[in-house]
């Protein structure tokens, strides 16, 4: 059995590639959090209706933008998650 060597510039954009997937996965979870944050908060805020009459639309709009933050959460996990935790 015969091995070629890979030349180091190979290391180099594998670890590239490797980070770059972490930092996305990392603002795939900042931008989940915040939306969830956000979306409840506003929820929570329009209980009373300030708004004459609209309230249940845009608590409706800020429960969506909660489960929208959800999915971007669950986005982030696994691309952020180390691969040598596994």
């Amino acid at each position: 059995m015969t091995t070629v060597p890979r030349p180091a510039s190979a290391n180099a954009s594998v670890t590239a590639v490797g980070l770059l997937t972490v930092l996305v996965g990392a603002a795939y979870l900042l931008t989940g959090a915040y939306l969830v944050v956000a979306g409840t908060a506003v929820v929570k805020q329009l209980e009373d209706d300030p708004a004459g009459g609209l309230g249940f639309l845009l608590q409706f709009i800020a429960g969506f933008l909660a489960v929208v933050g959800v999915v971007f959460l669950l986005q982030g996990v696994p691309a952020s998650w180390p691969a040598s935790a596994c």
